[in-house]
């Protein structure tokens, strides 16, 4: 219900988007949905940022698909799904994990496939990971990609646990915490993405 201006200009945009925040924060799962027939806008991305800032399983629902499906895209070719995907997933950057639904509110088509999405983003949350599994993980990572400085010093990880589900915490106990950086710690989430639930 965010209005797509590029910025927020008034003081009732700023309630609309804190009640957004809001919103995310209460959300077991969050579907973000966007209009095929306009471009992705500063408030799309914004909103999209919030949801992978607060760990919220996220879906990018796509609708009005029927309306673009088969267009001609700047090659003059039909537009795919894969041809938007692209488009989303380097617009939206930071959401490069969420799956993509492609909808059609008018018509239903691929609605109740997307909510039946939705219940499994959310059972996938609420899962644990074996205190063994994660441990091995993190142990095959580190052997192929572990972070340093520039001093040589190495990173050890002594352990690894799963401490809260909705949304999965995942605690270290690390010798030089400093090391552990945002990008390395993007990079642990990507890999934990792919091999857990």
């Amino acid at each position: 219900g965010v209005r797509r201006a590029k910025s927020f200009q008034n003081m009732v945009e700023h309630f609309a988007f804190d009640r957004v925040q809001r919103a995310i924060d209460r959300a077991d799962v969050v579907l973000l949905l966007i209009d095929a027939t306009e471009k992705i806008s500063q408030v799309d991305e914004q909103v999209a940022m919030l949801c992978q800032k607060r760990f919220k399983p996220t879906i990018i629902v796509v609708n009005k698909w029927d309306l673009v499906e088969g267009r001609p895209n700047r090659k003059g070719l039909p537009v795919s799904t894969s041809d938007y995907q692209d488009y989303l997933r380097k617009e939206l950057g930071g959401l490069t994990y969420a799956p993509i639904a492609f909808i059609s509110g008018q018509e239903g088509r691929n609605v109740r496939q997307t909510l039946r999405l939705a219940l499994d983003l959310k059972a996938q949350a609420a899962d644990r990971v074996t205190t063994g599994k994660l441990n091995r993980i993190v142990r095959k990572i580190m052997e192929t990609r572990a972070p340093s400085d520039t001093k040589g010093t190495q990173a050890k990880v002594f352990y690894v646990a799963q401490t809260m589900t909705s949304p999965p915490t995942i605690t270290l106990v690390v010798n030089e915490p400093e090391l552990f950086r945002p990008n390395y710690l993007r990079f642990l989430m990507n890999r934990f993405r792919e091999e857990t639930p």
